[in-house]
């Protein structure tokens, strides 16, 4: 079955549908054919920064080593950790006790976070996801913005 699936990959993807190419090109699905994703750990650390910028925090999430496709993600809440946040279906679930949250969903592993207000403590939480699912959300890191 697994040879059946890389070859229909092989013949959608690359060979156009066209069946005459595939039978032309010997090719011959291998181990090295189309793998799925790796399941993604949870991000045991990444950076947070303050700028020069009044109001602004920096957010620097490292890379899965040998991993590709995937997206990351930040959240930044205001004066306490977010109470009880969990992942159901591929989505952040808050509580309603959780306020002033901002998040970043524009799958770069860098984040800017502007407006803060400054001598307010900011809680910052990352988490990814790739077609193998989505990570668990990280322990959270604190920054006091200036």
């Amino acid at each position: 079955m697994k040879t059946l699936d890389n070859t229909a990959t092989y013949v959608d993807g690359v060979a156009d549908g066209n069946i005459s190419t595939i039978a032309l090109s010997g090719f011959v699905p291998t181990s090295d054919s189309m793998q799925p994703a790796a399941p993604l750990g949870i991000i045991e650390s990444f950076t947070i920064s303050l700028t020069k910028t009044s109001g602004q925090i920096l957010v620097d999430i490292p890379a899965y080593p040998g991993i590709t496709n995937v997206n990351y993600f930040c959240v930044c809440v205001a004066d306490n950790p977010l109470t009880n946040p969990s992942i159901v279906n591929g989505q952040l679930m808050l509580s309603a006790e959780d306020k002033s949250v901002r998040m970043d969903y524009n799958r770069s592993r860098n984040k800017t976070f502007n407006g803060l207000t400054p001598g307010v403590k900011y809680y910052f939480y990352v988490y990814a996801s790739n077609s193998a699912g989505v990570s668990p959300l990280s322990n959270p890191q604190a920054l006091y913005a200036s």
